[in-house]
């Protein structure tokens, strides 16, 4: 059976000093090129890997971060912290690093949960999705001295200590009522969520700005977010006179959808989920993947002191599957 190598191994078979096998792989700058270049091909050719371990001890890190888990609420939009969380682990995997999850009951209890693993040193810092206006976690969590990133902006807060990045959700349902009016549609419902703040308010505002002096209040309908609110809002809207819509999420279009109140091209959903694509919805699609693995990576920058934390806005775009008609 062979042996597992090890430093001391390594350099007796290169016939270097262990530092030297250190350097390289710690620090390959202070070695020569070819010296690094035949080190790191035995390191190859042997399959060498770190130990984790006393790399955490050496840098006095754990290497992860710490997310809670979010329950999936209507079979249809929770796909989108699905995809989020899954490029999450693979980038910090691919970067030498893990996610720690867990449940929690409610943001106090996530606060306590990541503050409980960062005592313990269980985790880095956290990362956060969810973000809701009042959100009191980014706040709580550097006050205790936690570094950390969020997916979601600071809705109604003041500046968060915490870096962040958002999907423009303003822009990506802008662009799904352009391109209705692009298809001479000037009579454009909105079916939003009840209460409407937050990402679902920021939606409504593209909506809003796209129609400019064509808004209608009368068009506009809000419920709370689910299939059946989505058939029952486009059956008012059609009797109302519009002549397509754009909702707040896919499970209100897919509401619509099946009410057949309208054309299917001439529904909008939001988040492109996997039920959208299965029906051929028109939706606004969301780059979680890139939202991922920049939230990673400003996770990873916060681990260092002096970096002052930042928002990014990442493009939604429409994703029409199904023509539009007139």
């Amino acid at each position: 059976m062979a042996h597992k190598p090890t430093l001391l191994s390594l350099a007796m078979d290169l016939n270097v000093s262990r530092q030297t096998i250190s350097n390289a792989i710690h620090h390959p700058e202070r070695l020569q090129a070819d010296t690094l270049a035949r080190i790191r091909a035995e390191l190859d050719r042997q399959g060498y890997a770190p130990s984790r371990a006393a790399r955490q001890l050496r840098n006095n890190r754990a290497g992860a971060f710490g997310y809670r888990l979010h329950p999936t609420f209507d079979g249809i939009n929770g796909n989108i912290l699905d995809r989020f969380l899954h490029e999450l682990v693979a980038t910090a995997q691919a970067a030498g690093f893990s996610v720690v999850v867990f449940a929690a009951n409610s943001d106090e209890d996530e606060i306590a949960q990541l503050q409980h693993l960062h005592q313990t040193g269980a985790i880095d810092g956290a990362i956060l999705s969810a973000s809701s206006e009042g959100d009191p976690r980014p706040t709580a969590l550097a006050t205790a001295g936690l570094p950390g990133a969020s997916f979601g902006r600071p809705w109604a807060a003041p500046a968060s200590p915490y870096a962040w990045v958002d999907v423009d959700g303003k822009a990506g349902t802008a662009a799904a009522v352009t391109s209705l009016r692009n298809a001479h549609h000037d009579r454009i419902g909105w079916i939003g969520w009840n209460p409407e703040v937050g990402v679902g308010h920021d939606r409504y505002l593209g909506y809003k700005e796209a129609l400019g002096d064509l808004i209608d209040p009368d068009l506009q309908r809000r419920y709370p977010d689910s299939t059946d609110a989505g058939r029952r809002a486009a059956l008012e809207l059609a009797e109302a006179g519009a002549t397509a819509v754009v909702c707040a999420s896919d499970s209100l279009a897919l509401g619509a959808v099946t009410s057949g109140a309208f054309a299917r091209g001439n529904i909008f959903g939001f988040d492109d989920t996997p039920v959208a694509a299965a029906m051929e919805m028109n939706s606004v699609r969301q780059p979680i993947e890139d939202i991922a693995r920049t939230c990673f990576q400003l996770a990873l920058s916060s681990l260092e002191k002096n970096i002052k934390p930042t928002g990014t806005l990442v493009k939604a775009s429409p994703v029409i599957r199904t023509s539009i008609e007139r």
